[in-house]
Formats: C-alpha cells, sequence, structure tokens
C-alpha cells in the first residue's frame, strides 16, 4: 500500500511540475484619441502564455483583482517575468511587492526586470 502512495504522489508531482511553465506580464501602452483628436497614451499589462494556444490577457491596472486573481491561479511553480517598459513612468514598489508577495505565497515565483 506504501509503494501504491508513494508511486501516486510521483506521477502527482511529476504533473504539477509539467504544468508549471514562465509567464510574461508586460507594460506597454495603447496609443488612442480623445474629443479633441490629441493623442492620449494608456498605459496596460498584458499577460502573455507560454504556449500559442492560450490567448493573452490585457489588464488596464496594475494593482486590479483581477490581475491578482488570475496570477495566483497558474499552476504551482509556474514564474512570471514582470517586463517593465523603461520609457513609461514606474509602477510603485508598494504594488509591485504586494504582487510579488501574493505569488509567493501560492508558490509562484515572480521576477521584475526592465525592458527598454
Amino acid at each position: 500500500m506504501k509503494k501504491i502512495i508513494l508511486i501516486i504522489c510521483c506521477f502527482t508531482l511529476t504533473a504539477a511540475v509539467g504544468l508549471a511553465a514562465d509567464y510574461h506580464l508586460v507594460q506597454t501602452y495603447i496609443v488612442d484619441a480623445d474629443a479633441t483628436t490629441n493623442r492620449v497614451s494608456r498605459a496596460v499589462y498584458v499577460l502573455v502564455p507560454p504556449d500559442s494556444s492560450t490567448r493573452a490577457v490585457v489588464f488596464r491596472t496594475f494593482d486590479s483583482k483581477e490581475m491578482e486573481a488570475r496570477l495566483i491561479s497558474l499552476p504551482h511553480g509556474s514564474v512570471v517575468h514582470y517586463d517593465a517598459d523603461g520609457f513609461m513612468p514606474p509602477t510603485e514598489s508598494a504594488k509591485l511587492e504586494a504582487l510579488k508577495t501574493s505569488c509567493e505565497k501560492k508558490g509562484i515565483g515572480f521576477i521584475v526586470s526592465n525592458v527598454n
């Protein structure tokens, strides 16, 4: 019986590790026009999955509950790479730390990198 339980645990662990992947949370912007036809840039955050079979998800605000819920629902062992845009105002460090803490509580890595 112990051998069967050990084998089941090994298969479960292998399956969980197999589902873990690297995701990218990319800070970018949308260029839009307002009523006076002036161009307005708005920051958005795009969660890019590791495979092409899943669609990217776009968030309007960095600290939204929807973003947090989506990130903590990723498979255990996954890693989220936050790719900030060096030409845009930086995200507040308190918001980054809060999201990083939420991810780490669920066993998801969160790495911050600057991209220009």
